[in-house]
């Protein structure tokens, strides 16, 4: 059976079991957007930190987004592959999203293992490490603002992008769209 969410056209979104992003809870629909935006615009984050605190400031958490900019910051400093996060306005959660915003719902819950292991899929050791460490403080600030994250996915899918893609293999264009 078909969604009636539509495509993204620029992940090819086609799997039916995908997570539409519109059945997220307000708080992971903020958590997502954060992640989205920021993987956008993490070669220049001047261009969207303030947009990222007016939103978390709105959600009740000023002041989160160092730590969440540190979270993500270690997070791509140890990627071992090119990570499933798509663009803002695609309509499905992307595997490595998935993840993230499950790791940050066990790390709310104190349960740090998990969110290591969730992590680990596309994060060497070290990295996770640090970016549990960020994330338990940004997730302490979503607590404070009686925001609760849930449990993992399970239904994750990879829209069409191959999970083994290598960061080496990324290769910058400089007028690409």
């Amino acid at each position: 059976m078909r969604s009636n969410v539509p495509s993204c056209p620029a992940h090819a979104c086609v799997s039916s079991d995908a997570i539409g992003v519109d059945n997220l809870p307000l708080p992971e629909r903020v958590l997502l957007w954060a992640i989205r935006s920021w993987s956008a615009y993490h070669c220049d984050l001047t261009a969207i930190r303030s947009s990222l605190e007016r939103v978390f400031t709105e959600a009740g958490m000023s002041g989160a987004s160092p730590s969440f900019d540190r979270m993500m910051t270690a997070l791509f400093a140890g990627l071992r592959r090119w990570p499933d996060v798509r663009c803002v306005r695609c309509p499905r959660l992307g595997a490595d999203e998935s993840r993230l915003l499950g790791a940050c719902g066990h790390l709310q819950r104190g349960e740090e293992g998990s969110a290591r292991r969730l992590l680990h899929e596309w994060v060497v050791r070290p990295a996770v490490r640090t970016a549990c460490e960020h994330a338990a403080e940004f997730v302490g600030f979503a607590s404070a603002a009686g925001l609760q994250f849930q449990a993992p996915r399970r239904s994750i899918s990879t829209c069409g992008m191959p999970s083994s893609r290598n960061v080496s293999e990324m290769v910058w264009k400089p007028n690409s769209p």
